[in-house]
């Protein structure tokens, strides 16, 4: 998010940015697949800012402009918005010398993506991250305001189980085990300042979701959604942070988290969906990733995750959409 924040809402960029089409994708897949949009983007990410590596590794973050045939225009990897218009400036001048011959490709590639498991009929929900207010001072830059959002999917059948099987006024229900899982090890993480990677279904220590019908009014059904969750991971064997105090010598787990949940959702029996959902989870977490951004801020400290349904339709899938068990 620090990027869309620093670089894309500069007017400059966004005036050059007119002149692509703009697209983004999730990396990971971008970086370790086969297919061959996955080929064609590597082989173009090789010409780009890293390119010459002695040591190639599949990290290939970054902004890449290039034409529709593959043809390199330029790249980088920045947060900073004159480094974007001085590539974008330099992208187009190539384009524009480029032969005709070298626009366009014979043939598009394909493949299959995750977006094409978007769940029409089921409930889609954007995610939002961001630290809480603390006694502490934050640092004086984007880190005392970063945030960060993702999607979670739920199909048709796993909607309908955030619902008692008894509809009526005080009627109560557990959510099953394996959606409670789902949101605390795939959603509830600390990627407010960057990636970080999933918990395994063994780290969440104790978890919970009820759900109870608070009111039924003009046939939609309003609930009311409570639970925790505890979460608790090793090390990571890479991470740049030195050990959480609270871990160095009792043995506890090196990051975690501890979540109060708390939503509100209404149901629409006609439509068989939800028209609202809000869940937000507060607590505490403590502890880094490799790449999140925590080195200097292990905690604990206090944290916060909202689901909302989203009103647009984009197909983003769930950055861990592959934990799903859905292929």
């Amino acid at each position: 998010m620090i990027a869309r924040r620093s670089v894309w809402s500069d007017p400059e960029v966004q005036k050059l940015a007119s002149s692509f089409a703009a697209c983004a994708d999730e990396v990971h897949g971008l970086q370790r697949g086969e297919g061959e949009v996955d080929r064609l983007f590597q082989q173009i990410a090789e010409k780009g800012h890293y390119a010459g590596r002695t040591e190639p590794t599949d990290t290939r973050q970054g902004i890449y402009a290039f034409a529709p045939s593959g043809a390199f225009l330029g790249s980088m990897n920045s947060n900073r918005p004159e480094n974007m218009v001085k590539m974008l400036t330099e992208a187009l001048a190539k384009w524009e010398a480029l032969p005709e011959a070298q626009r366009y490709p014979a043939r598009l590639p394909t493949q299959w993506t995750w977006a094409e498991l978007y769940p029409e009929d089921g409930l889609v929900l954007r995610t939002y991250s961001r630290d809480l207010p603390r006694d502490e001072k934050l640092p004086a830059d984007w880190r005392a305001e970063a945030w960060n959002q993702d999607f979670a999917w739920f199909r048709k059948a796993e909607a309908r189980r955030f619902l008692p099987q008894t509809l009526a006024p005080g009627a109560t229900g557990a959510i099953p085990a394996n959606l409670v899982e789902r949101i605390a090890t795939l959603h509830l993480v600390d990627n407010v300042r960057g990636q970080t990677p999933p918990y395994e279904a063994k780290q969440l220590r104790e978890g919970a979701l009820t759900t109870e019908v608070i009111a039924i009014e003009d046939g939609a059904i309003h609930l009311r959604l409570r639970g925790e969750a505890k979460l608790g991971a090793p090390k990571e064997p890479r991470a740049q942070a030195r050990e959480h105090p609270k871990s160095e010598a009792s043995g506890a787990p090196q990051r975690g988290a501890d979540f109060t949940l708390l939503g509100y959702a209404t149901w629409n029996p006609r439509a068989e969906r939800f028209t609202r959902f809000d869940l937000l989870a507060v607590g505490d977490r403590w502890g880094a990733t490799q790449y999140n951004g925590r080195a200097d801020d292990l905690g604990p400290a206090p944290m916060a995750v909202l689901f909302t349904i989203t009103t647009e339709p984009e197909r983003v899938a769930p950055a861990y959409i592959w934990r799903y068990g859905w292929r």
